[in-house]
């Protein structure tokens, strides 16, 4: 909001020119008259009226006049930063209303245009514009101008008592620290469209000072990949959507903003495994990986998954036992018998073939949504019938440390 917005509507003559902090020569005797965030942008103070006519001789305030300063005048600023000093022909009471009424104006503004940013984001989740020219349209109608670049960032907070008071709070901070970004609200979820200058990936964000926020509301954020094109926003709040529930699963308890990128495979098995039960009827999603998991599987003793997720941790460190032993808090030994055992039963070295490695590891992440999204038991058929455990031709598991 501007200052000259407010003398617009100010009862009575107004004259004002700019002054230095230096120039009040007790600045103690300055006075808050409304709330910093009230303004926006500027702050009113009540000035004492013969300081106010030292400094502004050429403006003689009327007996029950006010003269007041407007802007950021904390005891700290410097004395460089520059004010504004008003004198009106009106008394405080007047003053005070007519400042009120204005801010509410202001307030209400404010509302219809966010109701407008939901509406039409809204409507662009929901594919109501036909084309990209109308997204394009739309998308510039918007009240925050979207540069470059942009990326989409869902924000979810937890669905506990005091929730919706806990959002406003937390919304007032997002809109500070995205001071100059597009804030929508759509299914319950805060909707931040982040845009920058120039291309990144990941996305250009205040990642540091975002988790902090989070962190202070129980909150998590999924971040879409950077985008140049605004029609492809619905899909960027797709990919959003899909980090913020993959890496709800993957990475809960590490992290609470989570890229796309960071989650990919997850989110392809999630609409993989939507589409599987989808056509086929059918929730059995191991089946679409490849039974040389399985077989590694059946080899874990009494289901704890210590092969699994030794091979999942080995392929993701590159084929670095060191790596795999540092990011399993385990003795680089006991991950190496592991890796022999598991090779002993693919029958090649995980190392030797990429395709293997890709086909192991997206079997693995079928396992982990079949179990952790679905929440069913992993069920492996003994390798021999009547027995629990038979291994042949391979050594079973050392779970101790080794030195």
């Amino acid at each position: 909001m501007l200052l000259t917005d407010l003398c617009a509507v100010l009862p009575g003559a107004v004259l004002s020119r700019r002054i230095a902090k230096e120039e009040i020569s007790v600045p103690e005797r300055i006075m808050f008259l409304t709330a910093p965030e009230a303004l926006h942008v500027d702050v009113l103070y009540l000035l004492d009226v013969a300081q106010a006519e030292a400094i502004l001789p050429e403006c003689t305030a009327p007996n029950g006049g006010t003269v007041l300063c407007a802007g950021a005048l904390p005891s700290t600023v410097s004395c460089r930063v520059r004010i504004n000093l008003i004198a009106l022909d009106c008394g405080l009471l007047e003053l005070y209303n007519a400042a009120a009424d204005f801010i509410a104006e202001q307030r209400r503004a404010t509302s219809l245009e966010a109701d407008r940013l939901n509406r039409r984001f809204a409507s662009i989740i929901e594919e109501n514009y036909p084309g990209e020219f109308q997204v394009d349209t739309v998308c510039s109608s918007f009240p925050k101008h979207i540069r470059s670049s942009y990326c989409v960032i869902c924000v979810e907070s937890a669905d506990k008592p005091g929730r919706a008071v806990n959002d406003v709070m937390m919304r007032s901070e997002l809109a500070s620290l995205f001071s100059e970004d597009n804030i929508a609200i759509y299914d319950s979820d805060t909707i931040i469209i982040h845009s920058y200058d120039g291309f990144t990936h990941p996305p250009e964000l205040p990642l540091e000072a975002l988790s902090e926020l989070l962190r202070k509301y129980d909150a998590c954020a999924g971040v879409s990949n950077g985008m140049r094109k605004p029609a492809q926003m619905r899909m960027m709040y797709i990919l959003a959507k899909k980090a913020l529930e993959s890496g709800k699963v993957l990475l809960s308890g590490e992290k609470n903003v989570f890229f796309y990128d960071d989650t990919m495979l997850f989110s392809i098995m999630s609409l993989a495994a939507t589409g599987f039960q989808g056509q086929y009827s059918n929730d059995d999603l191991i089946l679409l990986g490849s039974p040389i998991v399985l077989n590694i599987a059946k080899h874990d003793p009494k289901g704890k998954r210590q092969l699994l997720e030794t091979l999942f941790q080995y392929i993701l460190s590159g084929g670095s036992t060191s790596k795999t032993a540092e990011a399993m808090h385990m003795h680089r030994n006991t991950v190496q018998n592991r890796i022999s055992l598991i090779e002993e039963i693919t029958g090649e070295p995980l190392t030797r073939d990429g395709m293997l490695q890709a086909k192991l590891l997206i079997t693995y992440y079928a396992i982990q949504y079949y179990t952790k999204v679905w929440n069913k038991n992993l069920v492996l058929s003994p390798l021999v019938e009547g027995q629990d455990k038979i291994i042949t031709g391979a050594k079973a598991p050392k779970d101790e440390r080794e030195e």
